[in-house]
């Protein structure tokens, strides 16, 4: 699996995990809780990714003439 990098910062009472290539953050109480809802994210976006890619691949190309 593709590792990326991650950024938590605490800001007031919460922390926020940022994944720094894709753009995604998530917030928790705890630094454990930030990390963890980043990973689901993650995962839930690069499948989406995937999805979207093969959508696009699987259209039909128009037949030339």
């Amino acid at each position: 699996m593709k590792e990326f990098n991650v950024v938590v910062i605490r800001k007031d009472k919460s922390f926020i995990a940022r994944c720094m290539e894709l753009g995604i953050a998530c917030q928790g109480d705890t630094e454990e809780e930030a990390k963890n809802g980043l990973v689901e994210a993650v995962e839930v976006y690069l499948e989406s990714f995937k999805i979207q890619t093969r959508t696009k691949e699987s259209k039909p190309k128009p037949a030339s003439l």
